[in-house]
């Protein structure tokens, strides 16, 4: 269900920022990850958890990466 789905990439994230903190904007699996939570969260229709991880992708990946640009059009 969603709230696993979350709960999962929360996880995710997690494991992510522990192995990769002062690397993490040039981790593409990363840049995954938060576009598909928020793919994910928008078609559940959870705004609060699509922004929270939108935003997180605009912070590591900036405006002009591709997913950024993409989730940066269906905001």
């Amino acid at each position: 269900n969603g709230k696993n789905a979350i709960e999962e990439y929360l996880v995710a994230e997690n494991i992510f920022y522990n192995n990769y903190k002062s690397n993490m904007k040039n981790i593409d699996d990363l840049s995954c990850l938060y576009y598909y939570a928020a793919i994910n969260c928008k078609r559940m229709g959870n705004e609060f958890w699509f922004k929270k991880f939108r935003d997180q992708h605009f912070k590591y990946f900036g405006m002009t990466h591709r997913r950024s640009m993409e989730l940066d059009s269906i905001s």
